[in-house]
Parts: C-alpha cells; sequence; structure tokens
C-alpha cells in the first residue's frame, strides 16, 4: 500500500485528451492517493466534484484514470508497487487534467469488463481491479466488497468496455426505496443551539443497511464507535483540510447514522480531537463518512473494527492520559 500526499509545483505531460472537451479552467486538485495491493484497488481524493474517465491502453498495457478540471501539483515519477499493477504514475495530462496510470504486470491478465470505478462521494472515488483475494482484518472482518457497484458499459479507446463510475449525485429520491432509516430528509446539519460545539451530524434519508452507527464513546483507551448489525466494512485514510490541519476519514460502507443522532451527542475537544463530523451519503450502498479534525497535541490514531460490531479509535504510541489539552476557549 503506498499513500501519497501531493505537493506544490505542476509538471506538464504530453498526451491527448481521450474523452472529449475539458473545463477552460482547472482550480481543485488531487488531494491524495493510494494504492491497496492487498484489495488490488486505487482509492484518491481530489477537492472539488470529478467524474473519471478511464481506459486501458496496450503496447505496454496500463490503466489510465483521467480527471477532468483537477490538477495534479506536482509530477510524483514512477511509484512501485509490485503485483499486478507494478506501478503507478500521477502527471498531468494537458493544462486541466490530471492522469493515473497503472502500469500492469504483462502476468496479469486483466479483463476490462470486471474492473469496477465506484464513487464514494464525488470527491473519493475507488478503482477496483478484478482479481484481488479478499483480506481477513483482526477479529475476522472481511474488508469492504465493491461488488455492488453499478455496472454501465462506457464506450472508451480501444474499444474496452469498463464501468460507468457511480456519481451519487445522480441517484434519484424514487430508488432509495421505501425501507428507510428515519433521518431528516433536508440533510441539513443537526448542531442544534450550542453554538460552542463544532461537532457536526449531517443526515440523509437511505434504504436499509447492514450496519446502523449509534455513536462515539469516550473510554479510558481512547474512543469506541458502538454499531449494531454486521461487522461495519470500513476504510481509513488520511489528510488535511484547507487550514492544512491533519484529518482522519473513516469511511463505513453499507452503514447508516442512528436516528436522533445529534451533534451534541459526540465528544467535544476530548484527546486532541478538535471536531468530530459525521456525513450520511445516500449512495449505492449507503455509506457514513466520519471525520476527524486533530489538534497539534494530537498524536496518529489506530482504527480497529470489530467482528462482533463497533470500532475502537486508540492513539497510537502514547496513552490518551498523556495526550495535552490545549486550552479551553469561549
Amino acid at each position: 500500500m503506498r499513500l501519497k500526499q501531493l505537493v506544490t509545483g505542476v509538471v506538464g505531460m504530453a498526451g491527448v485528451c481521450l474523452f472529449g472537451s475539458l473545463p477552460a479552467k482547472a482550480t481543485a486538485r488531487l488531494q491524495t492517493w493510494e494504492f491497496d495491493t492487498g484489495q488490488n484497488r486505487l482509492l484518491f481524493t481530489t477537492e472539488s466534484e470529478v467524474q473519471p474517465q478511464v481506459s486501458l491502453l496496450t503496447n505496454p498495457r496500463r490503466l489510465v484514470i483521467d480527471l477532468p478540471g483537477i490538477l495534479s501539483e506536482e509530477s510524483l515519477g514512477d511509484q512501485f508497487i509490485g503485483g499486478a499493477v507494478t506501478a503507478v504514475r500521477v502527471t498531468q495530462a494537458g493544462a486541466d487534467t490530471t492522469r493515473m496510470v497503472l502500469e500492469l504486470s504483462p502476468d496479469y491478465d486483466l479483463d476490462p469488463k470486471q474492473v469496477k470505478v465506484w464513487g464514494l462521494t464525488s470527491q473519493q472515488w475507488v478503482v477496483q481491479l478484478p482479481g484481488a483475494t479478499p483480506t481477513i482484518a483482526a477479529g475476522g472482518l472481511q474488508m469492504p466488497d465493491l461488488s455492488k457497484a453499478i455496472a454501465r458499459p462506457l464506450a472508451i479507446a480501444g474499444d474496452h468496455p469498463i464501468p460507468q463510475p457511480i456519481n451519487r449525485n445522480q441517484i434519484s429520491r424514487n430508488q432509495i426505496g421505501h425501507n428507510q432509516i428515519g433521518h431528516n430528509q433536508t440533510g441539513h446539519n443537526q448542531i442544534g443551539h450550542n453554538q460552542i460545539s463544532r461537532n457536526q451530524v449531517t443526515a440523509a434519508a437511505v434504504q436499509a443497511t447492514a450496519t446502523v452507527l449509534r455513536g462515539v464513546q469516550v473510554t479510558a483507551e481512547g474512543f469506541f464507535i458502538p454499531t449494531v448489525g454486521a461487522a461495519p466494512q470500513v476504510q481509513v485514510y488520511r489528510t488535511r483540510d484547507g487550514n492544512q490541519a491533519r484529518q482522519l476519514v473513516i469511511d463505513l460502507l453499507d452503514a447508516a447514522i442512528a436516528p436522533g443522532l445529534t451533534a451534541e451527542m459526540l465528544p467535544q475537544g476530548r484527546y486532541g480531537i478538535q471536531r468530530w463530523s459525521l456525513t450520511q451519503f445516500a449512495t449505492s450502498p449507503p455509506a457514513i463518512r466520519i471525520t476527524l479534525t486533530l489538534d497539534g497535541h494530537s498524536p496518529d490514531w489506530q482504527i480497529t473494527p470489530l467482528a462482533n460490531g463497533g470500532i475502537w479509535v486508540i492513539p497510537m504510541g502514547v496513552a490518551p492520559s498523556q495526550i495535552a489539552a490545549p486550552p479551553t476557549t469561549v
């Protein structure tokens, strides 16, 4: 697995846009990318909405993901991965498009019809390649299975159909169905009247899910996120917000926020966490994004989902009691 936080600078790349006209000017940037060798998939996050365009090229064989309207701040060169994907390159294909190239091993027989492009949100995407062996995390939890992604053929270069990416904005209210979790359908933040609280819970009406998140509890070990239903399917990555504050992002697939959960019920100012943000997405399947904004005193955190339900969030390398607390301000 390799995670890259992009840094300053723009490097051009000679190439031809494969998919028609691009926006006149790109201002949003590619924030992070990660290739998970165990699951054989690429995950990436952009600053604004994007619709990836994917093609399979030959001589040599490579999978190309173009991100129109997105800039990469610097070419990272060849990032050697090993296995089915030997390397990942991130470059600029023209002035307004970031291009991610997955170099494929000659021994890897990729069926383009089995490639799935799946958007957890319109800014975070997963490109799932076939042939991965599902891994089992601690406690016997099977990591996310993206086989539920809806695939529609896409005419692309070389006549290799690759499933159309899912854009959550295309999901209509009629597709949600009748068996819904009783959330606030306006999607407005449920912050309440206590303006001191910086926490946020954003609800949405979703279909029934395998997992329900019930809240966040403070413990002597750190935090515990109780869930009911199936064991939570978790994806974790680290990034920074617009103010360069560190953020830990936990995505739960096929999950819903419990009705009645509000921002006031979340921990406030504990263990170096400035802010908790819980956002429900009406994707298929539904998903929750938990964003922890860390202060300057906070260590890194380890995320451990449990097979019998719940998620431990435990600081790495330091006891919670040793995390310095900044002065309280009102």
